[in-house]
């Protein structure tokens, strides 16, 4: 026991002298200018390396306590605000550059206004990075309290992101642990902002290793080492008890024909797309022709549906091979007020009945339509969403009732990102989600896009069959589990039978917001529950 009093102070030794007086932290305090932005900057790239699909998850030790080092240090809110946003100005930069892929991915398309929409998306949702670091500064408490008004400020501000707006949730502080499936398991409880919550309270412990006594610099980082594994303890027995299980009767098979953008949508070949989807539908199966299902992804179709040749194609497969065909296709209604345009996914059964069941409801702005589209007419992205007419929104969330398959939940895209907001009533037993992520080529998106999709089988209780134009294409089970996928950039075929929903309803998808709440005022208790600095 004696020996290990002196290890500790060599240890705070260390670190004090890395991060207190005369190291980062003394650094980081007499930063200016350009200096202080560029600091700021990289720490907010770095933070990127975070998530899918690296997912360096011990950066949140430095992360953290280094955003804690820069609000201690801001002398007022203005400089707190200014640190946070070059933060998250280099953050959103790094982790979302995949968004100006889409301008190679279609010769329409302009090159040159690439960098600068990545730039300013990037310095939009740097706002709320802003908001909290300068929020945080002019509430902040002093001690161990402002790492819960750190979590709470940050909690809140990562909520907002997704909402304001028509949202955008992409990369919330809990998808860092993605690469995880024992610490995702905690979401199925607290949901993934509860996760993000406590993610923070474990990475800006270690700020206190470097300040006050000898036991408050070990007493509250070992509590939040201990949270860390008792998350993940839990999460591993949680997945051990749970063996998956399979529906009967149901086999589906998901198309990933790997069409690059540029060629989807070509005049010259667009029936030669079509019979590689119709040719892949027909290959051999493991499970010696028992597929029931074929699901083709997001706008896979790319003639209309009621194209009489392409209609009579669909029914010959679907007759010849039993089974029917769920496919992503634009789907026109010529109404009084003119002509719209929905998202849509169709089903073609085996008795040669087409029809459509689910029309997007969540769209994306800028992909599906232009907002302020007379200003961005004149930047030539009006190309983007086909010309003048903007897709129309969907009734919203719906459980859906096909024949030979258990009740699902229809999404389109990006709609799988939204915590909270993916199923409709009664409750569903699966989720499926179609997707065209063949815009964003060899990049990060796709792999961030399928680490959300996981965190919402575990939220929901509810397994994913997600099907992916160019990749990632996967089943994922109730626990999160990838039971089979079909890798980044390949073209194949992938069959699995179809996992079972969990028998009740998960504890964060019975009360959501609820348990949000009660996380933020327990962090406020603790942040003031003596008197601030």
């Amino acid at each position: 026991m004696a020996n290990k009093i002196p290890t500790a102070f060599k240890m705070q030794t260390v670190f004090r002298g890395m991060w207190g007086a005369g190291g980062v932290s003394e650094f980081v305090r007499k930063l200016r200018g350009w200096r202080f932005a560029l600091l700021s900057m990289v720490a907010g790239a770095s933070y990127a390396f975070a998530f899918a699909p690296f997912n360096i998850f011990p950066l949140i030790f430095v992360v953290f306590p280094l955003i804690l080092l820069a609000i201690d240090h801001s002398k007022t809110v203005v400089t707190a605000f200014r640190f946070g946003w070059f933060f998250g100005f280099g953050h959103f930069l790094a982790a979302n550059y995949w968004i100006g892929l889409s301008f190679l991915a279609q010769e329409s398309l302009p090159v040159w206004p690439a960098p600068l929409v990545v730039a300013t998306l990037a310095g939009i949702l740097a706002l709320y990075t802003g908001l909290t670091f300068g929020l945080a500064r002019m509430f902040w408490p002093s001690g161990w309290r402002r790492i819960f008004v750190l979590a709470v400020i940050w909690t809140i501000f990562e909520w907002l992101r997704g909402v304001l707006f028509t949202g955008f949730p992409w990369n919330q502080t809990a998808n860092i642990w993605a690469g995880s499936d024992a610490m995702i398991q905690s979401v199925a409880y607290i949901g993934s902002h509860g996760l993000g919550f406590f993610t923070i309270l474990i990475g800006a412990s270690f700020v206190l290793l470097i300040e006050g006594g000898v036991q408050n610099r070990i007493r509250i980082p070992a509590l939040a080492l201990a949270g860390f594994f008792l998350l993940f303890g839990l999460g591993q027995i949680r997945l051990l008890i749970a063996e998956p299980i399979f529906h009967g009767g149901v086999k589906i098979r998901l198309i990933q024909a790997n069409i690059a953008q540029k060629d989807k949508w070509a005049p010259d070949k667009k029936l030669e797309n079509f019979e590689k989807y119709l040719e892949m539908s027909r290959r051999a199966s493991e499970y010696a022709g028992d597929i029931t299902h074929v699901i083709w992804p997001e706008t896979a179709l790319t003639y209309r549906p009621d194209n009489k040749s392409i209609e009579k194609e669909l029914q010959i497969l679907a007759a010849e091979e039993n089974i029917s065909i769920i496919t992503g296709a634009a789907r026109v209604d010529l109404t009084s007020d003119g002509l719209r345009v929905f998202n849509s996914i169709y089903q073609m059964t085996p008795e040669g009945e087409l029809s459509p069941f689910y029309d997007k409801s969540h769209l994306v702005p800028f992909g599906e339509y232009l907002p302020f589209r007379s200003f961005f007419r004149k930047l030539g992205l009006d190309k983007i969403v086909s010309g003048d007419l903007d897709y129309s929104a969907g009734a919203g969330r719906a459980t859906v009732f096909l024949p030979g398959l258990p009740s699902f939940s229809p999404l389109i895209c990006y709609e799988i990102i939204f915590s909270g907001e993916v199923t409709g009533t009664p409750r569903p037993q699966w989720i499926l989600n179609i997707t065209n992520d063949g815009w964003f080529g060899q990049s990060s998106g796709p792999y961030q896009h399928l680490a959300m999709a996981k965190f919402r089988a575990v939220e929901e209780g509810l397994p994913v069959v997600r099907s992916a134009a160019t990749g990632i294409s996967a089943v994922i089970d109730s626990h999160g589990r990838i039971v089979k996928k079909l890798d980044l950039g390949m073209s194949g075929v992938l069959d699995s039978a179809l996992p079972r929903e969990l028998t009740e309803s998960t504890f964060y998808s019975r009360f959501g917001g609820r348990i949000y709440l009660l996380l933020l005022l327990a962090g406020l208790i603790l942040g003031y529950g003596k008197k601030r600095r």
